[in-house]
């Protein structure tokens, strides 16, 4: 059964149960509360409806539906808007809030416009300024700025592109690396079992700037560098191998080496070949090295231009069956001595002491054996001066002296006894003269062995007597010699 209302203003009192379809025209109203298993159309006939009004039961305080439909075939939906603040679109799904200050409230949960602004807009993996971070399917992130924290652990990789500071310890797990990006700074540190660990920069790299050990691992066979990458320049304050060994060294600039263990020792080896082993000079210094103890100098080179020299401070021992030898020119200069404090000091009561040989034949022993000292001369000539009848004087302290001969090629007459020594050598009689017989004069005459002819006759002054008893000696044979000594008033023959 249809009914039909009549067109223009009505008003109806009590209950009204309409069991098919009603459909408004018109503005329809209600002061109590209407029902219905559906509502469609746009909604906007319908005023004067409480919020509590649109429920499909009566108890308020269960759920509430707003079953709005295109018709009655519930096809079609449309957006449903509720006082401007609440939009739903079911064809899309769209939720939207409005109004000043919307919200969505979930239990605890007050989600505002900004939080969920958040969540807008994403893509997974990547991050992007006030944006949530959602990680990709492979649980990675790009474009992350600074990231802070007490801890970042992982079983993979920490991909770092720009810069990182650690307040704390960065610790790799058995088999991870760590990496920088290669582009500006890059360090790659491998913690995998017998693997190089390697670290580029172009910058700076400070070790444990605290003032705390950079240690190597625990088996004491970590190198730092490998032979053919080596470090161009290491700077330090100290170094300390622990007793191990420094190889393959070039230049060393240093100011002093010193012992480590006096128990060890300090050796300086020379292993190079012929000519490449050398202590090398300053040129032209006064003391360019010395060999010192406690300020005495024991040797001391000189490179002063035109006064090179090697000074030796202390007595030099030369070892038993050892010779000190001059490989060209050379002599023994006694520089500056004093009296008494330079000579050749030999070993008492020796029949031996010190000789002067050439191969076999002996020039000049020195006998220290007691009572028997002397100095023998071998089987050689020995010339005082360069020529016959000059040079300087060999005196003896005891029975002879000699200073010097006097060569006597013509008839001579002495006024004083210069020469101890007179040798003769004319070409016939030749006759020279002694001096008034003072006391301590002693002369030796001698007839050249190589004199032709002649004899060498030996006169006394007018005054005087050879013996007190002749006035002249004559040397006949050739080399014949005698000596006369003065006693004061006349000659002896002694």
């Amino acid at each position: 059964m249809a009914y039909k209302f009549q067109r223009g203003a009505a008003t109806y009192s009590g209950s009204l149960t309409i069991g098919d379809t009603l459909t408004l025209e018109g503005l329809f109203s209600s002061s109590a509360k209407m029902s219905a298993s559906y509502y469609f159309g746009d909604g906007s006939n319908l005023s004067g409806i409480s919020a509590g009004v649109g429920t499909t039961t009566d108890n308020t305080d269960s759920t509430r539906y707003i079953p709005f439909v295109a018709n009655a075939t519930t096809t079609n939906p449309e957006t449903i808007l509720i006082d401007s603040a609440l939009a739903i679109n079911p064809s899309t799904g769209v939720f939207t809030l409005a109004g000043s200050a919307p919200a969505l409230v979930i239990g605890s949960a007050n989600l505002i416009e900004s939080d969920l602004e958040k969540l807008d807009g994403i893509t997974n993996g990547t991050a992007a300024a006030s944006k949530a971070v959602v990680l990709s399917a492979a649980k990675a992130i790009t474009g992350l700025g600074d990231v802070s924290g007490s801890g970042i652990s992982g079983s993979t990789q920490l991909q770092i592109g720009g810069a990182a500071d650690f307040a704390s310890a960065v610790r790799l797990q058995s088999g991870s690396a760590l990496s920088f990006n290669g582009s500006t700074n890059t360090m790659k540190i491998s913690a995998n079992s017998g693997t190089d660990m390697n670290i580029f920069s172009p910058g700076d790299i400070v070790l444990d700037p605290g003032g705390n050990n950079v240690n190597p691992g625990s088996n004491n066979a970590d190198d730092l560098g490998t032979s053919g990458t080596a470090w161009k320049t290491v700077w330090t304050l100290g170094l300390d191998v622990g007793d191990g060994n420094i190889a393959n060294v070039g230049d060393i600039d240093c100011d002093t080496i010193s012992v480590a263990d006096a128990a060890n020792g300090l050796q300086i080896q020379f292993g190079g070949v012929t000519t490449t082993n050398k202590i090398t000079l300053t040129d032209n210094l006064a003391e360019a090295l010395t060999i010192e103890e406690s300020g005495s100098d024991y040797i001391k080179f000189i490179t002063t231009d035109a006064s090179e020299g090697v000074e030796f401070g202390q007595d030099v021992s030369i070892v038993d069956g050892k010779k000190l030898k001059f490989a060209g020119d050379g002599a023994i200069s006694f520089k500056s001595a004093t009296t008494g404090q330079s000579g050749l000091f030999m070993t008492d009561n020796l029949a031996s002491a010190f000789t002067i040989n050439q191969a076999a034949t002996s020039y000049l022993k020195f006998t220290t054996t007691n009572s028997d000292e002397a100095v023998v001369v071998g089987d050689i000539n020995l010339q005082v001066g360069s020529t016959p009848g000059n040079g300087g004087g060999v005196i003896n302290y005891g029975s002879e002296m000699f200073l010097g001969q006097l060569l006597v090629t013509a008839d001579k007459t002495l006024s004083d006894i210069n020469y101890s020594h007179y040798l003769v050598s004319g070409s016939g009689k030749t006759v020279l003269t002694l001096p008034e017989a003072e006391t301590g004069l002693s002369v030796v005459v001698k007839r050249d062995p190589l004199m032709s002819g002649g004899n060498v006759e030996i006169a006394s002054d007018s005054s005087e007597l050879i013996e007190n008893s002749t006035d002249n000696v004559v040397l006949e044979s050739a080399g014949a010699s005698l000596q006369l000594v003065a006693s004061g008033s006349a000659w002896f023959i002694y």
